[in-house]
């Protein structure tokens, strides 16, 4: 019995008991992994041997009970849809609000009389929302001193643009953008020679080009090249910059000296021809030349730092990880080992080195610039680009820092064996 209350409590918290691999073998995942996994997710009084089961699963269906709301509720696009409010008897008055996520707020009043019982469910009463936007919006209902919030999660009914209505056969074609390298670019590929390898697939019919993930990583001196463990899934990675397409450095004859000639034709030949890219090398050059012209006093910085203001009032939330780059350059990479205030997901500009948070605020706002552009480019030849994404992030990383409860730490990442990899994929 023991063991169908641990499946039972799984499929409550969302975690798959079973699996088919890419061998089409079905797999049982083991006791010792659902309790881990359910340990992990925090599930109320989650049991830490299999003989537990029974009295979490009932412990689990009782704090259901007593909840107004679920967390989370997926709808879809564009329709009325019904959710269910979880009472023991029905209040006079229920203060409804729904915050969307592209701001403003939409509120209405029910009578408690007004709901009606869901039908095939215990002590569940259908509160009727509003049809929605895609987005994740935020569902607050007050009922007498009790408010309570859940999040919203609206789901588009097709993709769009449809793009390949008439042909469903498009023609994909993927290359990871380091291994791209060119002798334009530094070591390994970068933006410019994704455009390029881009160009050359259209015109050879393929309107689909995918890569591996281009999100932020650690670097140059802590150097991660899994691109499955991010330092966030929220910035782009500045390793991939195109430098010959950042016309401003023109304006910095320091930055055009470390170009001409610490950085010049033949490091660059060097890190491109040898039996191995030295990808931190590379990526260390990349980072001193933009530093360089980031510290340059020209009469146009101040037109670049308008740019730049612009592009962080789009993008506040860079202004964090600016500040959590540069404190894991001079604290050390393990925020828990920082002081107390700054592991805690807070860093004040006195906090950190303005000089390292000015090269990540620029490095940023070049990239996301060059990432548009190459957008644009794409579009314009009549192809999409296609990026994957991450499951999880680095455990050191400013996602894992900035929301904690967001992720749940201890487990590594990978895929079930297949035809092409036998063992599955461990990806940290």
């Amino acid at each position: 019995m023991s063991i169908e209350a641990l499946h039972e409590l799984a499929r409550l918290r969302g975690v798959a008991t079973h699996f088919v691999d890419g061998c089409s073998r079905e797999v049982v995942v083991s006791s010792d992994t659902l309790l881990r996994v359910l340990q992990a997710l925090g599930a109320p009084g989650a049991p830490e041997r299999l003989e537990d089961a029974e009295r979490a699963l009932v412990e689990w269906r009782q704090a259901r009970t007593e909840r107004l709301l679920e967390p989370v509720y997926v709808l879809d696009e564009g329709v009325d849809e019904t959710i269910g409010l979880r009472l023991v008897r029905r209040a006079p008055h229920y203060q409804c609000r729904i915050e969307f996520e592209f701001g403003g707020d939409v509120s209405w009043h029910v009578v408690g009389g007004q709901l009606a019982p869901l039908e095939g469910e215990e002590r569940q009463f259908g509160l009727r929302l509003p049809a929605l936007r895609v987005g994740y919006h935020r569902l607050c209902v007050i009922v007498g001193k009790r408010t309570v919030w859940s999040t919203l999660i609206v789901r588009p009914l097709r993709a769009r643009p449809n793009r390949f209505a008439e042909d469903w056969r498009a023609v994909s074609v993927q290359a990871p953008v380091f291994s791209l390298h060119s002798e334009r670019s530094w070591g390994s590929g970068d933006v410019g020679d994704l455009d390029t390898f881009a160009a050359l697939v259209a015109a050879r019919g393929a309107s689909l080009v995918a890569t591996l993930p281009l999100l932020s990583s650690f670097g140059p001196h802590d150097f991660e090249p899994s691109p499955y463990r991010p330092v966030s899934r929220r910035f782009w990675n500045d390793r991939f910059i195109a430098l010959d397409q950042v016309e401003f450095l023109d304006d910095s004859p320091s930055a055009q000296r470390l170009m001409a000639h610490t950085y010049g034709p033949e490091a660059r030949r060097a890190w491109r021809d040898g039996s191995r890219v030295d990808a931190p090398a590379a990526f260390s050059a990349k980072r001193n030349v933009i530093q360089a012209w980031a510290a340059t006093q020209s009469e146009f910085m101040a037109l670049y730092e308008k740019g730049l203001r612009s592009y962080v009032m789009e993008h506040p939330e860079v202004n964090d990880f600016a500040r959590f780059r540069a404190a894991g350059e001079t604290m050390g990479r393990n925020f828990r080992a920082w002081p107390t205030t700054a592991r805690s997901g807070l860093l004040r500009w006195n906090d950190v080195d303005p000089t390292r948070v000015r090269y990540h605020l620029f490095a940023q706002w070049i990239i996301d610039q060059q990432m548009s552009q190459l957008s644009t480019r794409l579009a314009q030849r009549g192809q999409t680009l296609q990026l994957d994404i991450p499951i999880g992030v680095h455990p050191d990383g400013y996602d894992a820092w900035r929301y904690p409860t967001e992720w749940v730490g201890g487990f590594s990442i990978g895929t079930p064996p297949d035809a092409v990899t036998p063992d599955g994929q461990r990806w940290g």
